[in-house]
């Protein structure tokens, strides 16, 4: 249900988004995200627990590419990639802090009458509530509207972000232009390979992992292959920055996926499969932070906030089917490996597909300055780090 109503609402919720603005809109979801998920810990029930998720779903929708959405509106397109690699730390980093506190946080059961599993879905929620306060507070939306920047600055930064889709034939600005656009298609197929891939595996891993370890042990299992990620994904996407390569960069991780996946099913259970698997976690982590430069480089305006809320809408649809892969295959076989090999398959066709679609197209070097005149991307005068 979560995923089914977080795919309906990806674009009307970035569509929103574009025309309020990040700063209220992306604080809405993160507040009204988190009550929802604290308020998991009130389910009694089949019912109640089917509602909270339905609702939890169109919370959350449209904040992933929102954030996307946002960070093409201040980052020029050759440094996208490395900041954007900085944002998704956040998922593997979550995942290993998650894994190792959900043993103590359910070892609270009783605690003022709650139970352990009541615990964790409120110390998930509240952290949410409070950010998003934050985000209101602090989150400004486009560089035009800084307090920080000088005029100048201002000028030169989206001067630069302008040109970014110079290097691009047709630079798609409607809605209807985004959707039927060859170019989203692809990369949303390409994002739902992988997140068939991420998902299948990540919802079963501990199950997979608690087969040969006890319950604290798989848990520090579990965090490893996400912690190893998290400690290669910006060196990945600086790469595919300095190099000006999205195309090799999402064909190799891929690879990554396909092999750790495919290792991990030929030695279940064992030291050598946890390796196999940290090894398709780092193919995950890299995919994400390269793939999600493409789309603002040819597209633009609403086109761009609903262009990206369906890559990631058709994308996430993979949360339905990888899990369920992985599921029929645990029924009908007895065991996890028929669904590994399943999606270590789907890894090899996400590289072969991403080679037909992804077409790295250098608008220029890297090296030049925002604007014609002498004010470049290091001076002092507008360094990124201070934006």
């Amino acid at each position: 249900m979560l995923f089914f109503t977080y795919t309906a609402f990806e674009i009307p919720s970035n569509l929103a988004l574009a025309k309020v603005g990040a700063r209220r809109w992306i604080a809405r979801i993160m507040i009204t995200w988190g009550m929802l998920s604290a308020a998991t810990a009130l389910a009694s029930g089949p019912t109640s627990l089917i509602v909270l998720r339905f609702l939890l779903g169109i919370a959350e929708a449209g904040f992933f590419p929102g954030i996307i959405f946002f960070m093409a509106q201040w980052f020029p397109n050759e440094y996208r990639g490395r900041l954007t690699a900085v944002f998704f730390l956040a998922v593997p980093l979550s995942t290993g802090l998650g894994s190792l506190l959900s043993a103590p946080l359910l070892a609270m059961d009783g605690l003022l009458g709650l139970h352990g599993w009541q615990w964790l879905f409120i110390a998930e929620g509240v952290p949410a509530v409070c950010l998003g306060i934050l985000v209101y507070a602090r989150l400004v939306d486009r560089p035009e509207d800084a307090p920080w920047l000088s005029d100048e600055e201002k000028s030169a930064l989206v001067s630069h972000l302008k040109r970014d889709h110079q290097g691009h034939d047709k630079v798609a600005s409607k809605l209807l232009q985004a959707v039927t656009d060859w170019r989203v298609v692809g990369l949303s197929a390409i994002w739902f390979l992988r997140s068939v891939c991420f998902f299948g595996v990540t919802f079963f891993l501990p199950q997979m992992v608690s087969r040969s370890y006890t319950p604290t042990e798989a848990a520090i299992a579990i965090a490893i292959p996400s912690t190893i990620a998290a400690l290669t994904t910006i060196p990945w996407a600086k790469s595919s920055d300095r190099r000006n390569d999205r195309r090799w960069h999402l064909v190799v991780a891929f690879f990554a996926i396909c092999l750790g996946i495919c290792g991990a099913a030929l030695h279940p259970g064992t030291i050598f499969s946890l390796f196999c698997f940290t090894i398709a976690a780092i193919g995950y982590s890299a995919i994400t932070p390269v793939l999600w430069t493409i789309p603002p480089t040819f597209l633009k305006g609403r086109a761009s906030a609903g262009g990206i809320a369906f890559i990631n809408a058709i994308g996430y649809f993979g949360g339905l089917v990888g899990p369920v892969a992985i599921g029929w295959a645990r029924n009908a076989y007895g065991s996890f490996e028929g669904g590994l090999y399943l999606l270590s398959m789907l890894a090899l066709i996400g590289a072969g597909l991403t080679l037909l679609v992804v077409r790295d197209q250098r608008p220029g070097n890297p090296s030049k300055s925002f604007s014609e005149g002498k004010t470049s991307i290091a001076s002092p005068e507008i360094r990124l780090a201070d934006i």
